[in-house]
């Protein structure tokens, strides 16, 4: 996995903390140690922080290049939209417009997010 494909992740996570408009400390938590995780630098936070709700979500998920670091997006942005407790439609419709611009399949990605996402 390449450092931009992580800083991707790290961006996509974060859009989806802000997407339901709210961000509680348990989703700064998760945010702040999935940056820690890809060791990212000050400024590279900063960056990855640094969202705004009308972000292209879509390219985002596109930048991402290879099948490792798609899987291992769609399972961040499912623990981003899942850790307050609660996953709202349009975080569930967040996961699915990234999945499909990654080319992974709806079924794939019910796999991957099972158990944190209720897809019903």
């Amino acid at each position: 996995m390449t450092h931009q494909n992580e800083i991707q992740i790290c961006k996509l996570a974060a859009q989806a903390v802000l997407r339901d408009g709210h961000v509680t400390d348990a989703e700064m938590q998760l945010l702040d140690r999935l940056i820690a995780h890809f060791g990212m630098t000050p400024e590279e936070r900063r960056d990855i922080l640094a969202r705004n709700i009308d972000d292209d979500v879509i390219a985002m998920a596109r930048g991402i290049t290879d099948a490792e670091s798609r899987r291992e997006a769609l399972v961040r942005l499912a623990e981003a939209v899942s850790v307050d407790g609660q996953v709202a439609r349009s975080e569930r419709s967040l996961l699915a417009k990234c999945a499909q611009a990654m080319e992974i399949s709806e079924e794939t990605l019910r796999e991957i997010t099972q158990g944190k996402v209720d897809w019903t």
